[in-house]
């Protein structure tokens, strides 16, 4: 049973904002027993505002400006909450929202950690209603959380809570990543123990304009995609180093020992992450295990995720043809490359919708030179479904 909760808030140079946080947490129907805000070397208001924050549970820590890890990984060390929630100093929680992770975890004892839904708002003020752009989880997915994770990182910090036993076993924040140690976190929980989905929206997440990052690497939101990208390529291949293929097994019990599936599901992570080197060295791999028998509809979904990045292909294209050069050496077969470009086929409509005809001459590249796929193959190519999942997955 969780008796205890800690909500650890990290904080730098937002107090406004850190100010509307704290009020959520009292919000709460179920109040957490501590809330601990570690304050990461701010130079504004913020310790104003926590010195005029009173209240049972209150813990608030200082350090040098170290980065969110740094802050994170003190601010753990300091809790004694049977389960952690990690709530950013810009986001709010709906006033259930401890409420419904101690119920699914309550009910779920084997599970390391529950997570929910989440809901956009935007603006500098608190939501005058219930945020309605709720992010959609994608139950029709088979694979393990962390693979769809992978795709689509759908579980930011706040949106779940993990019991600290689980923590403790996967270990704290890599500080080494400047961005991306929530993401790494995350997906290390997934891929170690169970969870406990909940129906609901758990966090309301702001979407707003003010500086991101450590304080060497301060950015406005609005540029930080090559940020994002950059770390999200380190952590993939610090997680590659370190699991297996195993690790990449896309179903939960899958049948038999086909290396297959986990061998292109590591390739295609690998790739969608921007980690290349690391996705090409799978894809190599890849290509001979297809001579026996071809691909099959598992594996063709899984293909199909390529071209998924949040961060966009446009490299591809670019600076970075060498990936599409060295793909097509790989030797894949027609079909998985068939099931890699479907992507391109709505992004090569948009694209001359709007008249961009840098960026669709660029996904015909992608397509033609990189996939070898024609382009009147790409304009008759129907989306790979999951297969039905059987009664052992």
């Amino acid at each position: 049973m969780i008796a205890r909760v800690s909500v650890l808030i990290p904080t730098y140079n937002r107090a406004a904002l850190l100010t509307q946080a704290l009020e959520a947490c009292r919000w709460q129907t179920r109040r957490a027993d501590e809330i601990i805000v570690v304050d990461d070397g701010s130079t504004d208001a913020t310790a104003g505002v926590l010195a005029a924050w009173t209240g049972p549970g209150r813990i608030v820590l200082r350090q040098v400006n170290g980065g969110k890890a740094a802050a994170l990984n003190r601010g753990l060390a300091a809790a004694r909450g049977d389960a952690v929630l990690v709530l950013d100093d810009d986001d709010l929680l709906p006033p259930d929202a401890l409420a419904n992770h101690v119920a699914a975890l309550d009910a779920a004892p084997a599970a390391g950690f529950s997570y929910g839904r989440y809901a956009r708002f935007t603006g500098e003020g608190t939501p005058t209603a219930t945020p309605t752009d709720v992010e959609p989880i994608d139950r029709r997915d088979p694979r393990r959380l962390h693979l769809r994770l992978i795709d689509h990182d759908f579980l930011p910090n706040p949106a779940w809570m993990a019991r600290g036993s689980a923590l403790a076993h996967v270990g704290g924040y890599d500080e080494a990543l400047a961005r991306s140690q929530d993401f790494d976190m995350i997906l290390r929980l997934a891929r170690a123990v169970p969870a406990a989905p909940i129906d609901a929206v758990v966090l309301w997440q702001r979407v707003h304009s003010s500086l991101r990052g450590r304080g060497a690497e301060r950015a406005a939101a609005v540029h930080t995609t090559g940020l994002w990208a950059k770390y999200d390529a380190i952590m993939m291949a610090g997680l590659d180093r370190r699991w297996s293929d195993e690790d990449y097994q896309p179903l939960e019990r899958p049948e038999g020992v086909d290396p297959r599936p986990a061998v292109l599901q590591r390739a295609v992570s690998n790739f969608v992450r921007k980690n290349y080197d690391g996705a090409l060295a799978h894809f190599k791999r890849a290509a001979p295990l297809w001579a026996a028998r071809p691909p099959d509809p598992l594996e063709l979904r899984i293909a199909a995720s390529l071209l998924s990045s949040a961060h966009g292909v446009e490299e591809l294209w670019g600076e970075r043809r060498d990936i599409l050069e060295a793909l097509a050496r790989c030797g894949l077969p027609g079909s998985v490359r068939r099931a890699m470009a479907y992507p391109l086929r709505w992004r090569l409509r948009a694209a001359l919708a709007v008249g961009d005809l840098s960026e669709a001459l660029g996904l015909r590249r992608i397509a033609v030179g990189g996939l070898g796929v024609s382009l009147a193959t790409l304009a008759m190519a129907r989306r790979p479904q999951w297969p039905p999942a059987s009664p052992s997955t």
